[in-house]
């Protein structure tokens, strides 16, 4: 009998700190959850080249990428989406304009 009372306490002692174990799990990637992530460093500027003639209209943050809206006379508009650490550009997309309405 005195056997089956330390089997029980070993058990309930380890079963509340599973259970503490996996509070303390969760709170920790909650909070790590809300900082933000630092961004790579350069050593210098970071040059972006743009389509000759085209211009930055606007600007955007996705997720941790840029998306350059870029207007280019004489031809359809453009999207670029840009590492900003490095300032590689990892897309582009072209806007072109359609001829059927939206349904």
């Amino acid at each position: 009998m005195r056997a089956l009372k330390v089997l029980v306490v070993l058990m309930t002692a380890l079963i509340i700190a599973g259970v503490v174990g996996i509070v303390v799990v969760i709170a920790g990637r909650l909070a790590a959850s809300g900082k933000p992530r630092p961004l790579a460093t350069t050593d210098g500027p970071v040059v972006v080249a743009l389509p000759p003639a085209g211009r930055v209209t606007g600007m955007t943050g996705v997720g941790e990428r840029l998306v350059l809206h870029v207007e280019r006379p004489g031809a359809a508009d453009m999207l670029l989406m840009i590492d900003p650490a490095s300032g590689a550009v990892l897309r582009t997309i072209e806007l072109s304009p359609t001829d059927k309405p939206p349904q």
